[in-house]
């Protein structure tokens, strides 16, 4: 969403309020049916200031909810292979 591409649909330089907006959604619908929110970001595109702010905006959010668990994939991993 913050890189330009002018070779994709998508050619992005949106703003960190509409990503906010983006990925708050996708958390929400993720989290209502039970999915688990992956989001990836590459610091050459994140690591600006007004990106950073919405991040912790976006976190802040995510906690909002009370029973999410941040994880790394190994622990997913982990979770899911483990003896009942």
């Amino acid at each position: 969403y913050f890189q330009l591409e002018w070779d994709v649909p998508m050619p992005g330089l949106h703003t960190p309020t509409d990503v906010l907006e983006i990925w708050k959604e996708e958390f929400d619908g993720i989290r209502a049916t039970g999915g688990v929110f992956i989001l990836t970001m590459h610091p050459q595109v994140i690591g600006r200031w007004s990106r950073l702010h919405m991040l912790e905006r976006l976190l802040h959010h995510i906690d909002s909810k009370g029973d999410v668990w941040y994880a790394t994939l190994g622990d997913v991993g982990d979770y899911l292979t483990r003896s009942p």
